[in-house]
């Protein structure tokens, strides 16, 4: 999460240790306050109880009610799969109940009390983990008590991998998130997820890894090993091993805290947050009211920038009538108003409305790349990814459907007034032969105005 947001602790939880991080106030700054602490699990008890009892202890002295919270969880808790791209799924649904059933394969009965999160994506494996529901609703009590909220719960791998997506660029890539008595080994191959595999180790960490690729498809192994250590208690031997390997963030190594991989970097984001956000519409709404301010306050900067410069010219000239006509304005200012103008013109346009209709146009078959508005002629374009031409043709249709038409299909029109729209007319489209499954990327042009 960015350290410009409202999240101001950072949680990382491990089976021996805790750490509590509040970040500078300045990004790159160091942290303004951080504590931890040792634990050790208990015979009796969840693997994960003694660690919330330590939280308990660290937040009772770290003065941070009303803070919103993002925790990375160890390896230790958490369980993987990698689930094949089905195109004849067609919901998020769909693919939760897939993820639920490989679990319960997988792991038996346990799963099915199970909190499962799935990464998204279009054409591509997904990623998904599981933890144990207990482990997130105890979380959730122990931070309410100290007056805190869950704002992110994020697995070790989430953000292990996204604060290292630059490094493991490339045709293919081994990585290993080595934790003490943990090995997360993930193979990717173009920036997808082929397997991803979470095991306990031994003392011989390199012979495990070993071990474990020796079981994957031998074509998609690479002659490379990236290897990230976190926990004070994560070695990699120094002497050569049977592959070459190459660590990850070695500026604080040994002593490398897990909350290193909250640190941001550049493969695509893995998204595998147990917190579900909220909608996106409201922040969009934000932005715009804050463009919408900062537009109204340009436009007064002008105006009184022409009263000025009018007042320096009849002071310059005292023997001019008051009746002369004053100085015309100047061709810059001009094209600045009317583009201030234009600004403002489309800050004003009923943009939730819109959200809304094309949010609730898209099926799982189609996404939206950008929306493209023209205030001025009324005009909207759009452009997105589909997964065939047919899909393409039935979003043109969820786009210009009415309550009446009998389709059952998205309304394109509010009661209370929200925008129409009309005219919706393939501009372009072209099949990206870059991805396996082909999809279509396409430009749609609508013409946009206010229902009656």
């Amino acid at each position: 999460m960015s350290r410009w947001s409202a999240e101001r602790l950072h949680v990382a939880l491990a089976p021996e240790r805790v750490e509590l991080t509040r970040p500078g106030l300045w990004p790159g700054r160091p942290a303004a306050h951080a504590a931890g602490a040792t634990c050790s699990p208990r015979a009796g008890e969840p693997a994960w109880q003694a660690a919330l009892d330590a939280l308990d202890g660290l937040l009772g002295a770290f003065n941070a009610r009303g803070e919103a919270v993002t925790v990375v969880l160890s390896n230790h808790w958490v369980r993987y799969l990698v689930l094949p791209w089905h195109a004849e799924l067609t919901g998020a649904d769909e693919l939760a109940q897939l993820a639920r059933v490989r679990f319960e394969q997988t792991y038996g009965a346990a799963a099915a009390d199970w909190t499962i999160r799935i990464d998204g994506g279009w054409g591509a494996p997904h990623v998904a983990c599981a933890i144990d529901s207990a482990l997130f609703t105890e979380l959730q009590r122990r931070l309410a008590a100290h007056g805190l909220r869950l704002r992110s719960l994020q697995p070790l791998l989430m953000s292990a991998c996204n604060g290292q997506r630059h490094a493991l660029a490339g045709e293919r890539s081994a990585f290993a998130v080595i934790e003490p008595g943990r090995i997360c080994l993930s193979l990717l191959g173009r920036g997808r997820w082929l397997e991803v595999s979470n095991r306990r180790a031994g003392d011989d960490v390199p012979e495990a890894v070993e071990r474990e690729l020796a079981t994957l498809d031998a074509d998609a192994v690479p002659p490379q090993l990236d290897v990230l250590l976190v926990g004070e208690g994560a070695r990699w031997p120094d002497a050569p091993t049977a592959r070459p390997a190459r660590l990850l963030d070695t500026a604080s190594r040994p002593r490398q805290a897990i909350t290193r991989a909250l640190r941001g970097a550049r493969l695509r984001r893995l998204d595998l947050d147990l917190v579900r956000p909220g909608p996106a519409w409201p922040a969009w709404l934000l932005l715009i009211a804050g463009l919408a301010l900062a537009a109204h306050t340009g436009l007064g900067y002008l105006a009184l920038h022409e009263q000025q410069a009018q007042l320096q010219q009849r002071s310059a000239r005292p023997h001019q009538a008051i009746a002369a006509p004053t100085a015309a304005v100047s061709d810059e200012t001009r094209r600045e108003l009317a583009a201030a103008r234009q600004v403002l013109q489309e800050l004003a346009l009923p943009w939730e409305p819109l959200f809304r209709l094309i949010e609730g146009a898209l099926m799982a078959d189609a996404a939206l790349l950008a929306i493209e508005p023209d205030a001025g002629k009324g005009a909207l374009r759009i452009r997105g990814e589909a997964r065939d031409y047919p899909a393409i043709l039935a979003f043109m249709r969820r786009l210009e459907a009415s309550p009446g038409d009998g389709a059952g299909t998205t309304p394109a029109r509010d009661p209370e007034g929200a925008p129409l729209l009309a005219g919706v007319h393939l501009l372009n489209h072209e099949i990206r032969e870059d991805v396996a499954e082909r999809p279509y990327l396409f430009t749609l042009v609508a013409s946009w105005r206010t229902a009656p």
